[in-house]
């Protein structure tokens, strides 16, 4: 009797699990097809973000090509008209720079090169009116105390 009662307990055990595995497994396959569709949108509005996105750098792009071409033809412009009209050497050298030119010209450059820079290792010489050849002298015998 115990082995019958044994095994009826064991066959109303494995009905219960496998009933108990279906049920969950109807849960969650329902779950799972819930995030499937979550994840396929997320997909879809970044799919969305990065069209937008490249459409906004490209216009981006095109704007900073659309400035710098003005830019260059600004300064071209410049740099025609100050040569026509004004002789302000200063002006002129602005408008070199701007232009990515040399802020000097030729002549300009050779004369910078041609000059020499002040020497600032000099020897000191005291020659100032109060001073004496002995003080020079004096101070070279005074030694630092001792202690």
């Amino acid at each position: 009797m115990s082995t019958s009662l044994s095994i009826i307990l064991i066959i109303i055990a494995l009905l219960i699990g496998v009933g108990a595995g279906a049920l969950l497994h109807k849960l969650l396959g329902r779950g799972s097809n819930y995030y499937r569709q979550m994840l396929a949108e997320r997909d879809r509005e970044i799919d969305q973000m990065h069209t937008h996105m490249h459409q906004h750098l490209s216009q981006v792009t095109d704007m900073a090509e659309q400035l710098h071409t003005q830019s260059q033809q600004l300064n071209q412009l410049l740099a025609r008209e100050t040569q026509l009209l004004d002789s302000d050497i200063e002006l002129k050298r602005r408008v070199r720079l701007l232009n990515g030119q040399s802020a000097m010209t030729e002549e300009e450059e050779e004369a910078a090169l041609s000059l020499h820079a002040p020497r600032d290792y000099a020897e000191e010489v005291d020659t100032s009116p109060l001073s004496s050849p002995s003080d020079a002298r004096q101070n070279d015998d005074l030694q630092p105390p001792r202690y």
